[in-house]
């Protein structure tokens, strides 16, 4: 009997292990295209990419809306250095004008962030 409940305990607990511990990493709702990113979440701990199409002349609008946690946001064409890039960012509007075309990648982090961000092109 001891061993049937012991052997019980392992795999419950191996179970409980296999599945990440439960922990989420996002709790909200995504909303992406080559020209927009619309988050909203009451738990965001993990990294968001989204590719937006631009040209030159364009300009992308970046709304962050913070009630918790830390949200950082950078804005680079390829592999080039981000044009922008900012870290624990507050409740903020930033307006980034782009002056070479092309796709260019959003990367959004979170660090147990609660709140919204909408990225834009502006036309």
């Amino acid at each position: 009997m001891v061993k049937k409940t012991f052997a019980s305990i392992c795999i419950c607990l191996l179970a409980f292990l296999v599945t990440g511990c439960g922990i989420s990493v996002f709790e909200g709702s995504r909303l992406g295209n080559d020209s927009m990113l619309v988050m909203e979440y009451t738990w965001f701990d993990t990294i968001e990419e989204q590719e937006l199409v631009l040209a030159e002349g364009d300009v992308v609008c970046i709304d962050v809306a913070s009630e918790s946690g830390n949200v950082a946001v950078s804005l680079r064409k390829g592999e080039e250095e981000p044009i922008y890039e900012e870290k624990e960012i507050p409740t903020s509007t930033v307006k980034v004008d782009i002056t070479d075309s092309g796709t260019y990648t959003v990367t959004v982090i979170g660090q147990r962030a609660k709140g919204s961000i909408i990225i834009t092109k502006e036309e």
